[in-house]
């Protein structure tokens, strides 16, 4: 079963490096798929992340720039949102055995208990909140760990906002330094903080 998924993964990104091999080849097709291009952009977006080598940052500044920022940035949201899920359900059915080839019992254990400290959620959301980061590599690690599945959809939900809102103002042509781009950035990275801290203060987990 890990040889076929190994070997699906080969193939899917052989595929999408031959079909898109700049941003300009993604543009270019999803543009010319009409009505169907939001639904592929979602589709590609949510692979990207699966698929971990391949470039959910280049597909968000894609969508910003083909579509208005609002309807991209729900786009983007959903599909990492989507993406991270997967990742997270294929750790948790299948991570566990590939990693006990790798490390031995006891340490997975300590990997466990580190992954459920006091503030992994809160660098797992700054992960999926801030652009250009790894946030799909923790997904599958909190996947292959026993992190709560309540937290991780919070968390995963909540801090795909902020990604997928800077791809799309950014590829929309806009520049960061732009004050409302702050100041909406920093007030939903603000309320994230404190919902996830609400949600583990009602769990107990600090």
């Amino acid at each position: 079963t890990i040889l076929v998924y190994l070997l699906i993964i080969v193939g899917v990104v052989m595929a999408f490096l031959y079909l898109f091999p700049n941003r300009e080849a993604v543009q270019m097709w999803i543009k010319g798929q009409g009505a169907w291009g939001p639904i592929l952009l979602f589709i590609i977006a949510g692979v990207s992340v699966i698929i971990a080598p391949l470039n959910y940052s280049m597909v968000g500044l894609v969508g910003g720039f083909l579509y208005p920022t609002p309807l991209a940035f729900l786009i983007l949201w959903l599909g990492r949102s989507f993406g991270h899920s997967i990742n997270f359900w294929i750790a948790r059915r299948v991570g566990r055995r590939v990693l006990s080839f790798f490390i031995k019992e006891s340490s997975l254990e300590s990997y466990d208990k580190l992954l459920k400290s006091e503030k992994v959620a809160e660098l797992y959301f700054a992960f999926c909140f801030l652009p250009f980061m790894p946030g799909e590599y923790l997904a599958y690690m909190l996947g292959a760990s026993d992190f709560r599945k309540r937290v991780f959809f919070l968390v995963t939900f909540l801090g795909n906002m902020g990604s997928a809102f800077s791809l799309a103002y950014l590829g929309s042509g806009k520049g960061f330094t732009d004050p409302f781009f702050i100041t909406l950035f920093l007030l939903v990275f603000t309320g994230g903080l404190y919902g996830i801290h609400r949600e583990k203060k009602k769990l107990q987990l600090q």
